[in-house]
């Protein structure tokens, strides 16, 4: 006796589609999968057609705790019934599953563009350590000098690589540069200057997209920023925080 598949929910064959109506537009890529079966989409919709069976089967892509927020791009395996697609939204998952049944296989929520992953330990020590997260590897292992339980390690996008290590709620803020060759990984680690700036504690950092600026913002809403060669930090959106002896000197004069 045979099984007959009955898919998910989500999953629909285009005689049973309740978004029948839907249609796709301009097709503008394709992908085959297993030789068999073709992949399209576009929008809140991801279409499969057997090339061997006349079957098209249609899965709905709109909500991102569940089957994921829209659709960006996606892939079929060579030679496997298993596909990947990624959604259209801020912060995207990827999402690997079978076919015909669109079981999950693996879902990503965090991505690297390289082999280095960076750790922040535990107290008292606090020590930043870069792995491969491919083979697990250990490459280095430093010593921290922010003794804060609240702190954020952002990593610059592109080349050369730079770390922003930030103590929430203080003005400490260190800034490393990564030289990796081959399997040895370098830290040359520098405080950000503030100089004359009397900044409101620090909340949050982020690169740009470029990798070549850090943005800072502190806890009166603020906007900072600086280059990695220089570590200056310059003030370019908001106000500084004066202290009780500068408003009394404005006051009187």
């Amino acid at each position: 006796m045979t099984r007959k598949l009955i898919p998910p929910a989500h999953v629909m064959r285009a005689t049973d589609n309740q978004a029948l109506w839907t249609k796709i537009g301009i097709i503008k890529e394709l992908s085959l999968m297993a030789k068999s079966v073709i992949i399209y989409g576009r929008g809140c919709f991801l279409k499969f057609l057997n090339v061997n069976t006349g079957e098209e089967m249609c899965l709905t892509l709109n909500d991102h705790n569940g089957n994921g927020d829209g659709l960006k791009c996606y892939r079929g395996h060579s030679s496997l019934y298993i596909f990947a697609y990624s959604e259209c939204c801020q912060r995207p998952f990827i999402y690997v599953k079978s076919y015909p049944d669109f079981q999950l296989i693996v879902k990503f929520e965090a991505f690297s563009d390289s082999s280095l992953l960076f750790s922040l330990g535990e107290m008292p020590h606090y020590k930043v350590t870069a792995w491969n997260w491919r083979s697990m590897d250990k490459f280095a292992e430093s010593a921290n000098e922010l003794l804060f339980e609240n702190q954020i390690i952002r990593c610059s996008y592109g080349r050369p690589m730079y770390l922003a290590q930030l103590g929430v709620g203080s003005t400490k803020l260190f800034i490393w540069d990564v030289f990796t060759v081959c399997k040895s990984t370098i830290f040359d680690k520098h405080q950000v200057k503030i100089g004359n700036l009397k900044p409101a504690p620090f909340e949050s950092v982020v690169w740009s997209v470029d990798g070549v600026a850090l943005y800072i913002i502190d806890r009166n809403g603020s906007i900072y920023t600086l280059s990695p060669q220089t570590s200056y930090c310059y003030l370019i959106y908001g106000s500084l925080v004066l202290t009780s002896l500068e408003c009394l000197t404005l006051c009187v004069s």
